[in-house]
């Protein structure tokens, strides 16, 4: 499982729905199997295997265009906004990261200066 986190976000969601269509083929041709064996007939067997042909490419067809969808409105735009905070300047510190976008007041109260008694 560890290998699967090396993979991009991209890849790793085209192996989910791939694998997602290879369990519903799985299951029609599963389903098909015993049908057929339930009826006991034959001479039906084409129609089993016309339908199911026409129902697996449907299945495949439904899945890939969910799949290009989910790419081009999720993935693609995670795995650019991951990039782009990235490739964004690092600060040398992040107290003069907060400063200088004035958050480090509202955790870190300043300093007061003592007064010097003469």
């Amino acid at each position: 499982m560890m290998g699967l986190a090396r993979l991009s976000l991209r890849l790793r969601i085209f192996l989910f729905f791939a694998a997602l269509a290879m369990g519903n083929l799985a299951a029609l041709v599963a389903g098909l199997v015993f049908g057929f064996h339930k009826l006991a007939r034959p001479e039906a067997l084409s129609g089993f295997v016309i339908g199911g042909t026409v129902a697996g490419l449907v299945i495949l067809g439904l899945i890939g265009v969910v799949w290009a969808l989910f790419d081009a409105n999720l993935a693609r735009p995670i795995e650019r906004l991951a990039g782009s905070i990235r490739r964004a300047p690092r600060p040398r510190s992040t107290a003069r990261w907060m400063k200088a976008r004035g958050a480090i007041w509202a955790i870190w109260p300043r300093r007061r200066r003592r007064s010097r008694s003469i």
